[in-house]
Formats: C-alpha cells, structure tokens, sequence
C-alpha cells in the first residue's frame, strides 16, 4: 500500500458487492485486505505488487493551463495538485520559460510536498484556492531536478513522452545513467516485457554498454561508456606521471576512485578486454605505460644491487631504495625481501633455500645458529631468513629447531 508502506493480503474483490476475480481499470472496486485497519489508510493511497511502485515527491510533466484564466502562471509559484485520489501542495518550476499564459503547454516539474503514488502517463490537475488552474501528464515520475532554458533537456523529454520503448530507454539513460536494471524497469513506466525486449535490441545494436549480469547489472549508452573511459584513461594518465617507477594503479584504489561499487570489477574487465587498459595482478595500466627511472633513480638501484653482490648473505640495510624502488625489484625478482631491513638478491635467496632444504632432508632438522654458521652471517639475517621461510610454509619451527613444513 503505497505511499503508506504498509504491506497485506488480498483476501478476495467485489464490485456492486459481486465477488470477482479480476477488476478492470474504471472499475468501482472493494478489496478485503489482511491485516490492515481502514484508520491505517488515507485517500490517495494505491494498491500496488510489492516493490513494484515507489513513492515519488518530484515530477516532470507537460503543463497546459486552462484557456479561460485571467492571468500567467508564473516560475516557481505554489499550487494544490490532484492525481486519482491524492491531494498535496507543489512548487511549480517552468523549464522553458519564467510564466505560462492561459491556453499554453510547456515542459515543468512539480516539487511536492509529500510523497504520492504516480506513474509515467498518469494525468493531473493543478488548482488554486478559487479555481482549477490546468493540468497534464506525468512524463517522469521519478525526476532529478533539471536546469531550465536548456533545449537538449526538452529535447530528451520529448522523446521520453511520445517514442518507441527504444527511444524511451535512450532518453532515459541519457538523463540518468549508469542505472541498474532494476531502476530503469521501474522508472521506464513501460511494461517489463517491452522494456527487456528493447534493452536486448539495444544491446545487440551496441548502443547501450551492460555491465554484469542478469537482473546485477548497470547499464550505460555508448557516450556513457565513452566518458567512462576517458575518465579512466584521465585517472591512470595522471597516475603513470606521478609514480613512474609503479607497474600501475592498484584496482583497489581505481575502483574507489570511480565510485562503482560492486560494478568497478566488471567496468575494469571490459576496459581491459577493449585494450583500453592492462591489468597485471592487482594493478592496472595503461598500454603505453612504460616504467622511467631518473637518473638519481637508477644510481640508487644500481648502488644497492652491488651492494647485495658485495654482501650476499649480510646485505646491508642503509642502501635499501625507497618503496617503490624497493618493490619494482620485488616484481622484476631481483630482490626478495624477507623483512623490513633485511633485503636479499634473489639468487642468493634461492641458493640459500636449497642448502637449507638440502640440510633438512639430509639431518630432519636445522637450528638457527647453524644457519647462521652455514653462510658465514649473523643472527639478525639468519632469523630474519628463517621466519620468512615459516611465513612461506617452506619450514616449521619445532621449539628452537626447525623442519621442512
């Protein structure tokens, strides 16, 4: 029951106190409701299949005043406006114009007081204390507000009031896009059946961008998609330009940016399967994206490889690059680094882990100091080496000794 929000039962219908199945619009109905007093329920509410219809309190509407009035209605005036049985006061804005005089048409929209149950096509009136002011019908029940003087707007109503379902969808997501599924069936005002029939002729034609699937999915026109993409282009350009040194932008931090929610996963997919953009692991990029280092850069990544060289068992830590130095020669696999000051290149890792592995097969166990004394070094690297290999299920600590995991 709606605006009311009060759900029930249909026990049966009569008309004339006959019962029957099935009542006809023009119909003078009874309806036996479960569960709710008639002191619960107010003139102007409407039956309608739960979740079906959604109170609204903005509407726009083509307005035509009564021929016979005295005077102009004028922008932004208050007015009682009347739909089927509900009554409530409304704020008039004229979109073309600052007044409507008697016997004119224009494109409005109502801002009321409370909310009311109305769909696209439903008629109305609106009056003033002393007489009927003019009326019209409802071409979109569930309206943002929309700047005045602006003929693509009324362009894009017009389309929305007298189009095919196709042209109806357009005008629609051209307005209000992305939208869901579920939103566009609801605020379509068209029957299901010919809404979904159109979406796919339109998908097909490639004139609207679906993003997931079934009843999950947002939907965009193709100038949706394309602003889409420039601005993601727009994020990963200026991305790549203040950190040459990363593969790319976390997905994580893009999808936040694009405010998509459970949608940003399925945007990123088909930018990638466009070859707009390229994601590597839990980055993305673009395709020209190529990692800069400056000079000063590369000296630091040179200094600090030849010191792992020099060093290969005791690295020393005041030569560590900065993160994102430091995790450029994690994912190139030069360096493997085992905790926050101990860094080892990534062969004398390797090597390390086969004489450890070697050891334990061939003794079952290994201790901490005979690490250390395998490769010369001292207890920070050897405990730092050895924890690392527990957090990588390569061994396990058995009180002061450990094995193979």
């Amino acid at each position: 029951i709606v605006p009311a929000s009060l759900k029930s039962r249909l026990r049966g219908l009569q008309t004339h106190k006959t019962r029957i199945e099935t009542a006809t619009p023009g119909s003078r109905v009874a309806a036996n409701l479960v569960g709710v007093n008639t002191n619960q329920l107010q003139r102007g509410d409407v039956l309608a299949k739960p979740g079906w219809l959604t109170p609204t309190t903005m509407l726009t509407v083509k307005l035509r005043l009564v021929s016979y009035l005295q005077r102009p209605l004028r922008h932004s005036v208050m007015v009682s406006f009347h739909t089927g049985a509900a009554e409530t006061m409304a704020k008039v804005r004229l979109l073309e114009s600052d007044e409507l005089r008697p016997g004119q048409s224009t494109w409005a929209q109502l801002l009321l007081d409370r909310p009311v149950a109305v769909v696209k096509g439903d008629h109305f009136i609106i009056r003033s204390p002393m007489e009927t002011l003019g009326g019209g019908k409802i071409v979109d029940s569930h309206a943002r507000r929309l700047r005045r003087f602006r003929p693509d707007i009324m362009e894009n109503l017009k389309a929305r009031e007298e189009g095919t379902a196709e042209e109806v969808i357009m005008a629609l997501l051209e307005a209000r896009q992305p939208l869901e599924l579920s939103a566009l069936l609801s605020q379509s005002n068209l029957p299901n059946s010919a809404t979904r029939s159109a979406l796919e002729s339109l998908t097909q034609q490639e004139r609207v961008i679906r993003l997931g699937e079934g009843g999950q999915s947002l939907l965009m026109t193709v100038t949706g998609w394309e602003r889409l993409k420039q601005k993601i282009t727009a994020i990963l350009e200026d991305y790549h330009r203040r950190f040459p040194a990363r593969p790319g932008m976390p997905k994580v931090e893009l999808s936040s940016r694009l405010k998509m929610e459970t949608y940003s996963a399925a945007a990123l997919r088909k930018l990638a399967e466009q070859g707009v953009t390229i994601e590597d692991g839990a980055v993305v990029r673009l395709p020209a994206h190529r990692i800069q280092l400056s000079q000063a850069q590369q000296a630091k990544v040179d200094a600090f490889l030849r010191s792992l060289r020099q060093n290969p068992y005791a690295p020393p830590s005041n030569l560590i690059p900065e993160p994102d130095l430091l995790n450029l020669l994690i994912e190139q696999r030069q360096v493997v680094k085992v905790s926050d000051d101990v860094v080892f290149a990534a062969s004398t890792y390797d090597e390390m882990v086969e004489k450890v592995t070697s050891h334990l097969k061939a003794h079952g166990k290994v201790t901490l100091a005979e690490v250390r004394d395998l490769f010369h070094t001292s207890r920070k690297y050897a405990q730092a080496f050895l924890e690392y290999l527990d957090g990588k299920k390569i061994t396990r600590r058995v009180g002061d000794e450990r094995v193979l995991y």
